[in-house]
C-alpha cells in the first residue's frame, strides 16, 4: 500500500539551532521520498513543522507520504493535517473499523471534512483519545502522528505486524552534552539505511572540518514489533508496556545498506 517516512529532529535547550531547512535539509527528504515512492502513484505529500517543548528544546519534524489510494480517493490526501494544525498523520494500510470509530468521535463531537477516509479517524481519534487510541484501532496499518501541541511524535504499528515499521536513531554529543538527537521512522527498509548512510556521512563532514569538535555519532537502528506504540517527547523515547525493538543487523539490511562500510549499530568520532 502506502509508504511513509519521517524525520524528526530535537535539540536541547542551549544555543539558538539552525532554521528549519538547514536542521532537516531537503537533501535529506529526498531520499526517503525516492525510497518509498514506487508504494504510491497517487499521491506525494510532505509536512514540515517546528515546535518548542516544555523542556526548552526545539524540535523539527518531516514527514513525507506516499499514496495508492484506496479509501475514499477523493479526501484521502496525506500527510493529513487537523484543522487547527495540531496533529499531522502519514498511514498506510487500513483500519477495519473506521466506520464505527468516525460514529462514536461524531457523537463526542467530532465534524469530519472527508466523507469516509480512515486516516481522519487517526487525526481525530488521536485528539480524542490520545495513546489509548491504538486500543481500539482494528486493522493492518502503520502510522505516525505528530502532536505540535506538545511537540511529541508517535509512530505505531498493527497488533499482527501485517505493516512494517523501522526506526533509527542518531545522537551527537560532546564531553559536556548532547548536541542534538534523530529519529528516522519508514514503512521501508531502504529509507534506515539511506538515513544511516546520510548520518555518517555528516559526521564524516564534521570530523574532516578544520577546528571541528562535534562530538561523537551514535547511530542505532530497530524494527518496531507488532502492537507496539513508540514516543518521543519531552520525557525522550517512551515506549508501550510490552513494546520490542528488534535490532536490525548488518546481514539483515543485506543489499539495502550503503553506509560506507559502518555498521548501523555503531558510533563515529567527528573531533
Amino acid at each position: 500500500m502506502c509508504g511513509i517516512a519521517g524525520i524528526l529532529r530535537v535539540y536541547p535547550p542551549g544555543p539558538p539551532p539552525p532554521g528549519p531547512d538547514v536542521s532537516i535539509p531537503q537533501s535529506w527528504i529526498d531520499p526517503l521520498d525516492e525510497h518509498i515512492k514506487h508504494r504510491g502513484p497517487d499521491g506525494f505529500g510532505v509536512y514540515r513543522d517546528r515546535a518548542l517543548r516544555s523542556d526548552g528544546a526545539t524540535v523539527d519534524v518531516a514527514l513525507i507520504h506516499r499514496r495508492l489510494a484506496i479509501i475514499d480517493p477523493a479526501h484521502g490526501h496525506q500527510p493529513m493535517v487537523s484543522q487547527d494544525g495540531r496533529v499531522a498523520v502519514v498511514f498506510t494500510g487500513c483500519i477495519y473499523n473506521h466506520a464505527e470509530l468516525r460514529r462514536e468521535l461524531e457523537q463526542q463531537g467530532c465534524v469530519f471534512q472527508s466523507d469516509h477516509s480512515d486516516t481522519e479517524v487517526l487525526v481525530h481519534g488521536w485528539r480524542a483519545w490520545g495513546p489509548k487510541l491504538f486500543e481500539v484501532l482494528e486493522g493492518m496499518y502503520a502510522c505516525v502522528i505528530w502532536d505540535r501541541e506538545s511537540a511529541n511524535w508517535f509512530h505505531s504499528r498493527d497488533s499482527r505486524g501485517e505493516k512494517p515499521m523501522y526506526r533509527l536513531t542518531a545522537a551527537t554529543c560532546d564531553a559536556h552534552a548532547l548536541r542534538w538527537t534523530r529519529y528516522d521512522v519508514s514503512s521501508e527498509l531502504q529509507v534506515i539505511a539511506s538515513s544511516a548512510a546520510a548520518c555518517y556521512a555528516l559526521a564524516a563532514e564534521k570530523r574532516g572540518s578544520i577546528g571541528s569538535n562535534d562530538g561523537d555519532t551514535l547511530v542505532t537502528s530497530a524494527k518496531i514489533a507488532a502492537r507496539d506504540w513508540f514516543r518521543v517527547g519531552a520525557g525522550g523515547p517512551e515506549l508501550s508496556e510490552h513494546l520490542t525493538l528488534q535490532p536490525i543487523s548488518d546481514h539483515d539490511m543485506g543489499h539495502h545498506r550503503s553506509a560506507g562500510g559502518c555498521s548501523l549499530n555503531d558510533s563515529v568520532t567527528t573531533q
